[in-house]
């Protein structure tokens, strides 16, 4: 047999030989070596369009001056004489059948082909689906593979050849293929697992010939709640040795909703964690107010120091199913009651340190006294914001030792301790 090139303009062939393989061009394709049923070399060109047409086969002697015939199903078609650079043949393919080719030189012997076979495989376009009854579950869904007819060749009166490879089946969502000897039966399902976002699938099915074909696309729209919270308060607060992202009493805090896929809401917000240490009969117990939150934004302040817990749970209400998903358990710390004295200040009026304030967190109740040395009180407040700016009755005080009384009460909702502190004061202009 001599060598055959084919040429597909746009299909794809894989040429499968009785035993010598011929070299082919321009053509993506696999090779088989075993036999085809009937014998003959057999040429599987992928046929996107199903028109079964297009392509052709040159054929080389690899010398000049050759008369060529073809032959398509038994009818012979004759080319002529060639010149000089007849080396090689060219002739279109007529579609499905067996084609042989011979070569004739006066002086030399006759030059054949054999017969080998074209087939033109064409699988029409076919369907995968959501299985409806899946559409809402909580882990995964089923894909179904609907209208796939693979192609085979027939040959006698009902002897069919649909390849010899086996059958690959590869979602698009995945890297390795499932594999099978032969073909599923029409509505087999494949079983995916699914999250928080919308998905569109494709099935490649490679057939028995080696060819790939694409099924119809399937939409998933998630019905899988991912919960995410944040909160933000709004009276912060830094302290040395008491960490960060935290407020003091009375603590309001804003608690918004950004979860995914969700349209009911749960929010638990958590009691003290002091509270919480011995075991309580109930969920609503061991709740603030002993109560469930379910708006998704909301405000809540936290009347007292500790460390809450918050949580919040979401539910898609698409279905019977209401999927759900559960933030992790995150804090606010509100800072225990704290008050600090300074001992010095500057009423100079550069800006610095031109007040005497005391830093008061998370109490309430407040009071403060300013006495000269001879216990005569010169200032006096009760505005935890407020401060002594140096003066007595509108008039600069006079640099020198002064002394303080603060009283307080801390907001702990447990035993509130109760402040007195007493100390001099140095004003320095």
């Amino acid at each position: 047999m001599k060598f055959l090139w084919i040429w597909c303009f746009g299909l794809l062939c894989a040429y499968a030989a009785k035993a010598q393989v011929p070299q082919l061009e321009g053509c993506v394709y696999t090779v088989e070596t075993l036999n085809t049923p009937d014998g003959f070399p057999f040429v599987a060109v992928k046929d996107v369009t199903g028109n079964g047409r297009g392509g052709q086969v040159r054929f080389r002697t690899g010398s000049p001056g050759w008369i060529y015939k073809w032959m398509h199903e038994g009818v012979e078609y004759a080319s002529g004489t060639y010149a000089a650079d007849s080396s090689s043949f060219v002739f279109p393919l007529q579609g499905n059948g067996v084609y042989s080719v011979v070569a004739e030189k006066e002086g030399e012997e006759p030059e054949a082909s054999g017969d080998f076979r074209i087939f033109y495989v064409h699988v029409p376009e076919f369907e995968l689906s959501v299985v409806e009854e899946t559409k809402y579950d909580c882990e995964g869904i089923k894909l179904r593979i609907d209208g796939f007819q693979p192609a085979y060749y027939l040959y006698g009166e009902d002897v069919r050849y649909y390849g010899a490879h086996s059958v690959e089946y590869l979602l698009s969502t995945r890297k390795e293929p499932i594999i099978s000897p032969d073909y599923w039966r029409d509505g087999m399902e494949i079983y995916q697992t699914v999250d928080d976002r919308d998905a569109r699938y494709t099935l490649t099915v490679t057939d028995k010939f080696g060819f790939a074909w694409t099924s119809s696309e399937a939409e998933y729209v998630s019905v899988i709640p991912k919960a995410k919270m944040s909160f933000k308060l709004l009276n912060t607060v830094k302290v040395d040795g008491y960490g960060e992202d935290m407020g003091q009493a009375p603590l309001e805090v804003e608690f918004t909703d950004e979860s995914v896929n969700a349209q009911s809401y749960v929010w638990y917000l958590y009691k003290d964690t002091i509270d919480l240490k011995e075991k309580l009969p109930n969920l609503e117990d061991s709740l603030m107010d002993n109560q469930l939150r379910y708006a998704p934004d909301f405000t809540y302040t936290y009347e007292h120091p500790g460390l809450y817990g918050v949580r919040l749970k979401v539910i898609n209400t698409a279905g019977v199913n209401h999927c759900w998903d559960t933030t992790e358990l995150k804090n606010i710390k509100v800072i225990p009651s704290l008050v600090n004295v300074p001992n010095v200040f500057t009423p100079n009026g550069d800006g610095v340190n031109d007040i005497f304030r005391v830093q008061m967190l998370s109490v309430t109740s407040f009071h403060a006294v300013i006495i000269n040395r001879w216990g005569r009180k010169v200032y006096e407040w009760t505005d935890p914001e407020g401060g002594w700016d140096g003066r007595i009755n509108g008039t600069y005080a006079s640099p020198g030792t002064y002394y303080y009384i603060v009283t307080a009460r801390g907001l702990e909702k447990n035993n509130p301790p109760k402040y007195v502190k007493k100390g001099a004061l140095l004003l320095v202009r």
